[in-house]
């Protein structure tokens, strides 16, 4: 019988128990608990509040260890309001606030449930308020506020588990990996008695070594979005598709997944943008720090539109004029008026801030914008509104943009709604919005200030001139998520809008809004008709930088 059988044996039992081990360690990879669906159906008459689910990890009242979502909802008649929490696996204890209470109308609540309302709970003789009254009635609770804000505890443990699933394949890839790299460690390691010019710091490199290349699947950033770069994170794809067909790009979409999860990530990003904090002339791969901590996108379609550069071509122009008309033509065809409204990118109208390693612009050149407007007014009959020349002309009367945000501010978005209804007013009579007056508020952080590493933010307060808005003028509720379709009811008009928009649309809606009967907004890169029957007036707004996108050009934001 052989001697080295009984070696073998030893050290595939020491690679299995390592195996385990990295399996333990890479959990959170292949063991994926969803997040924790709640459901709370509400009565009242309390107008706007926040509601938020705390979920506390640990069987105590002290709620240390917390996950919570909240929400801002308008509770008139019934409203059903479903929320996630995420990062939760054993949910022990539940709190629900009420915040921003503005009356002490009655808040009827009347069910609570988890996991899609497969658990509800029904011993609501448990629950417990702080800051009101409480009574339990019909199967109902009733609240009856004292303070602006509640806190309704419900005194049982929670006795249920969140779902789980686990990734099969990157189960077994782990499995087999880990066991040869481990079983190949045990048998370098044992071998290194024999070999007499390995020294005891050539085995603790090699076991580190290892170890190391395991470490950034210790854990696995579970967020669907990065709050410190603002941006979606890649999602899992699994190697078989629902179908049951194979995933092609399984490859490439593990590694996306792989590069925007991996433990330590935001540490190494950190340690790697040390080396620009005294640098004055700040570039990194999506941000360009400017003069007076001035930040401007920093990707190569943003800068090629600062400098007048890529324009379109004669074909790319006749493309998209056709493609505005079709809309134009239908909606005239409809009785209904359509307007292409383009919102001025920050740099075009705060240019002067970008630090002097930046190429100037092209001073006598047309600008993308003022090119396709030129060859619209020409040969279409698409009525077109960019209003960069208004808001360089209101620059002495305050901040337009964020400082370090991309969009522009609420004083901005104003002037952008007065030139709009200027050239609406050609063509219908309608009451604009005229703010009475402005508050001052402050500002710190902006979306490019959020991709930026942490010792890198601006830390700076500005102030920025806010019109102010009467909350009587206007309601809005969104339809299913702020990037869908939001609905507004406003009382100066009679006319209803549908607009198309991207963000930039934001800070217009508090003005758009109470200007007409109804205002739906859509974020969508395109003109839907099925979706024009009730309106009279389609506005098709796109900011500046993303005017490529009508030709089919994909940028980088």
């Amino acid at each position: 019988m052989d001697k080295n059988i009984p070696k073998i044996k030893k050290r595939a039992i020491i690679a299995i128990i390592l195996t385990i081990l990295t399996l333990l360690i890479t959990k959170d990879s292949w063991l994926i608990f969803k997040p924790l669906p709640v459901e709370l159906i509400l009565f009242g008459k309390t107008g706007k509040i926040n509601v938020s689910v705390v979920i506390n990890k640990k069987d105590n009242n002290k709620f240390s260890k917390i996950r919570t979502s909240d929400k801002n909802v308008s509770v008139k008649e019934v409203t059903k309001i479903g929320f996630e929490i995420k990062d939760i696996i054993f949910p022990k204890r539940l709190r629900i606030d009420f915040s921003n209470l503005k009356n002490q109308n009655p808040i009827v609540v009347k069910s609570i449930s988890f996991k899609n309302g497969n658990i509800k709970i029904k011993d609501l003789d448990k629950f417990v308020l702080y800051g009101g009254e409480l009574k339990i009635q019909n199967d109902e609770i009733i609240i009856y506020p004292k303070e602006d804000n509640l806190k309704l505890y419900y005194k049982q443990r929670l006795k249920f588990a969140t779902i789980y699933k686990i990734e099969i394949e990157l189960l077994l890839i782990i499995i087999i990996l880990s066991y040869l790299l481990n079983y190949k460690l045990t048998d370098y390691i044992a071998n290194f008695s024999t070999l007499k010019s390995k020294s005891r710091i050539e085995i603790i490199f090699l076991t580190l070594f290892f170890t190391i290349l395991f470490l950034p699947m210790a854990h696995l950033d579970k967020n669907e979005i990065s709050q410190k770069e603002n941006r979606v994170l890649q999602k899992w794809k699994p190697l078989i598709n629902n179908d049951n067909t194979l995933n092609y790009n399984f490859g490439r979409e593990f590694d996306s997944y792989f590069s925007d999860r991996f433990f330590l990530r935001d540490f190494l990003i950190k340690i790697y943008y040390s080396q620009f904090i005294i640098n004055k002339n700040l570039r990194t791969k999506k941000v360009i720090k400017g003069k007076d901590n001035w930040l401007f996108h920093g990707v190569p379609a943003a800068l090629s539109m600062y400098k007048n550069e890529n324009l379109f071509s004669n074909e790319n122009l006749e493309n998209v004029a056709k493609l505005l008309s079709e809309y134009d033509s239908y909606c005239k065809n409809n009785n209904k008026n359509f307007y292409f409204f383009i919102a001025p990118s920050k740099s075009k109208i705060y240019g002067e801030y970008y630090s002097e390693v930046i190429k100037p612009k092209k001073e006598n050149a047309l600008s993308l914008a003022e090119q396709l407007i030129d060859y619209l007014n020409k040969n279409t009959n698409v009525k077109a509104i960019y209003p960069n020349k208004e808001l360089m002309a209101h620059k002495k009367d305050g901040l337009l943009y964020w400082k370090t945000d991309t969009h522009w501010n609420e004083y901005g978005a104003y002037i952008g709604y007065q030139v709009l209804m200027d050239k609406l007013n050609k063509d219908m009579k309608l009451k604009r919005f005229i703010a009475q007056e402005t508050k001052e508020v402050s500002e710190e952080y902006g979306d490019l200030n959020k991709n930026l590493p942490k010792g890198l933010k601006i830390k700076e307060f500005e102030t920025y001139k806010k019109p102010i808005v009467s909350d009587n003028l206007y309601y809005c509720q969104t339809t299913q998520d702020v990037t869908d379709i939001q609905n507004c009811n406003g009382n100066l008009n009679n006319k209803k809008l549908l607009m198309f928009r991207d963000s930039f649309t934001i800070n217009l809606i508090p003005y758009l809004a109470p200007t007409f009967k109804n205002s739906k907004f859509v974020w969508k890169p395109e003109v839907d008709f099925d979706l024009m029957k009730d309106a009279n007036v389609i506005i098709f707004e796109i900011v500046e930088v993303n005017l490529p996108k009508l030709i089919g050009n994909k940028m980088e934001f």
